[in-house]
C-alpha cells in the first residue's frame, strides 16, 4: 500500500538519553559519524528544535516554547553554518550582511546608527578582514575562506553568549582553514558581553581542528553519547572502541 502525499510522517527517535553542557568561555566539540545525531543535538541545545522528553536549561531557565529562557537563548546565540555562500544573501554587501543582526535588534540593544556601523567594523576586524577591501564586496567576490570569515563576523557582531559552528571548515580549502581556526581561537580568547567570554559549540569531522579549539569532546554514535571528557584525554586515550575507530579513520 502506498502512503498518500499528505500522510503523516513516521517519527523516529534520533537521540537516546543524551546529556550535554557547555560553559561560558569554553568550547565543546560534538563529534561522530554522519547520522550520529550531532546536528539534532546541537539544534535542540540552541532551541531550534524541541525534544520529546528531557529538559533544556539556559542560565538556569527552562528553554520551552514562549518561555523567558527561550527568548534569552534566541537573543544571545548565533550560528555559523557549513556553507558560507548558502548563508550569505548574494544581493547584500559584506557590510549589510554583517550589520543585519544589529539592525534587527538595534532598538532593543539601544544602539545609535553610528554604533551599528562601529560594531560592524569591529567584527570584521576581529576576523582579520581589511575593511577597505571588503566592506562593499558581495559574496560572489569572496573566496570560500573569506566568505566564512564574513559569516563568522555576522555571528559575533551582536556579541552572543553562545555560538554554534556547524562544520565551519568542511566547505573551504586547507589554507583557509588555518585562518578560520585562528579566528575561532581569537573569539574564545576575547571578552564578550560584561567581560564574559562566549561559549562555543563546534560540530566537526576534523579532529585536528577539534584538538586545537575544543576544551571538551562529546562523542555520539547512533544517537547515544559514547563518551565525553577533556579533549586531550578523549583523543589520546579514548575509552571506547568507537572513538578509537573515529580517530583512526581521521588519521588515514
Amino acid at each position: 500500500m502506498h502512503r498518500g502525499l499528505f500522510a503523516p510522517r513516521t517519527r523516529r527517535q534520533v537521540l537516546f538519553d543524551v546529556s550535554a553542557e557547555v560553559r561560558a568561555g569554553e568550547c565543546l566539540a560534538v563529534i561522530g559519524a554522519s547520522g550520529s545525531g550531532k546536528t539534532t543535538l546541537t539544534r535542540i541545545m540552541l532551541g531550534l528544535d524541541t525534544a520529546d522528553s528531557g529538559e533544556i536549561l539556559y542560565r538556569g531557565s527552562a528553554v520551552e516554547r514562549g518561555s523567558a529562557g527561550m527568548r534569552a537563548l534566541r537573543a544571545e546565540s548565533s550560528i555559523v553554518f557549513q556553507d558560507p555562500y548558502g548563508s550569505l544573501d548574494p544581493r547584500w554587501t559584506v557590510e549589510r550582511s554583517v550589520s543585519e543582526p544589529l539592525w534587527l535588534r538595534r532598538k532593543a540593544l539601544g544602539y545609535a546608527f553610528d554604533e551599528v556601523a562601529g560594531k560592524t567594523v569591529q567584527a570584521l576586524a576581529r576576523v582579520g578582514l581589511d575593511l577597505r577591501m571588503f566592506l562593499n564586496r558581495y559574496p560572489c567576490d569572496l573566496s570560500g575562506g573569506q566568505a566564512q570569515r564574513v559569516a563568522i563576523a555576522r555571528a559575533i557582531v551582536n556579541e552572543p553568549k553562545v555560538i554554534l559552528a556547524d562544520e565551519p571548515m568542511s566547505a573551504i580549502d586547507v589554507a583557509a582553514r588555518v585562518q578560520i581556526l585562528e579566528t575561532l581561537q581569537s573569539i574564545l580568547a576575547g571578552e564578550g558581553v560584561d567581560g564574559e567570554r562566549p561559549a562555543l559549540i563546534i560540530v566537526s569531522h576534523d579532529l585536528g581542528v577539534v584538538r586545537h579549539v575544543a576544551d571538551r569532546i562529546l562523542v555520539l554514535n547512533e544517537g547515544r553519547a559514547i563518551e565525553t571528557g577533556p579533549t586531550e584525554r578523549v583523543l589520546d586515550a579514548p575509552e571506547s572502541d568507537y572513538t578509537r575507530r573515529l580517530i583512526e579513520a581521521a588519521s588515514l
